[in-house]
């Protein structure tokens, strides 16, 4: 009697311990299931990730040339602006080269 009922205890012990080993068999392999398709998902997505870093970093260097183009533009604008004061402004009372007639001649530019 004695040994049926280890027997029996025994078993139940085994069987309950089997379908709860065999349950987190079931999880760990719909877990795995969903990282390695969360894996295939962020391999696929890195090429695009890639892209988006490449045309950002290409988009920056473009950015900084064009302020440097207007910089450099601003720069030449105002340098022609005060080349043009300097020659209307400050050289008001200094005499231009007229050509002379000689001899009455027509004058020629």
């Amino acid at each position: 009697m004695f040994g049926l009922f280890w027997q029996c205890f025994v078993w139940n012990f085994l069987s309950r311990h089997v379908s709860i080993v065999a349950y987190f068999c079931y999880i760990a392999a719909n877990s795995s299931k969903g990282i390695t398709s969360t894996n295939e998902e962020l391999k696929s997505m890195q090429g695009h990730i890639k892209t988006a870093r490449s045309l950002l970093t290409k988009y920056a260097r473009k950015e900084n040339t064009h302020k440097l183009f207007i910089f450099l533009a601003v720069v030449f604008f105002l340098a022609t602006v005060l080349y043009i004061m300097k020659k209307r402004l400050w050289s008001a009372g200094d005499t231009y080269n007229i050509p002379q007639q000689h001899n009455n001649e027509p004058v020629t530019v």
